[in-house]
């Protein structure tokens, strides 16, 4: 960043913010200079900090992003990749990362041939070791209790927004099409 780019010591670290949104070439960097700020204060013990991240091995795959050369290039060199894989050391406390590692997404996105892989061991693969202390917590079906409080809740909200999706006819037919999987349930309500 060039001197007008630049927070100084002392301004709200929203200053960070405003940066990347007025320049978005420079986002990805004002999002390592946010985490930065944010796990400093965390481990000085201002306050507590939870970063969560959904498909969270994504940042270890593969990509199918050439270079000029039309090398395949290496997630290392993603600026945004580099700075969530940077949060997941241990070097800072007074808080945790809670990381969801999910199965479409594809370590090897060129990889056509290997069957789809179903635990978080075989989804990191070798790179589970950068992201330790790593305890597993399996996600289980929704009972069909859950999936009654979901479906109010959607409709509490007007997310299941067709009349025809308002039925109990509807919410049963959502409840075996999703076969109470938390994801397919979110999913196909989506569209009704």
């Amino acid at each position: 960043m060039n001197k007008v780019e630049e927070t100084k010591e002392g301004e709200p670290i929203t200053n960070i913010v405003d940066i990347g949104l007025s320049a978005p070439s420079l986002s990805s960097d004002c999002v390592g200079g946010l985490l930065r700020e944010l796990t400093h204060h965390c481990s000085a013990g201002r306050f507590p900090l939870l970063v969560t991240i959904d498909h969270a091995n994504s940042l270890y795959g593969k990509t199918t992003m050439k270079d000029k050369n039309h090398k395949l290039v290496d997630p290392k060199y993603f600026t945004l990749i580099h700075h969530l894989r940077k949060l997941l050391r241990i070097d800072w406390t007074n808080g945790a990362c809670l990381l969801v590692a999910d199965k479409r997404e594809v370590s090897d996105a060129r990889d056509h041939l290997t069957v789809p892989l179903e635990t978080p061991l075989e989804l990191f693969g070798e790179d589970i070791e950068k992201v330790e202390p790593f305890i597993p917590i399996e996600t289980p079906l929704y009972t069909f209790e859950e999936m009654d409080t979901l479906y109010d809740y959607y409709l509490e909200k007007n997310w299941i927004a067709s009349e025809s999706g308002r039925t109990e006819r509807a919410k049963k037919e959502l409840k075996f099409l999703s076969g109470r999987n938390p994801y397919y349930y979110e999913r196909i309500c989506a569209f009704v």
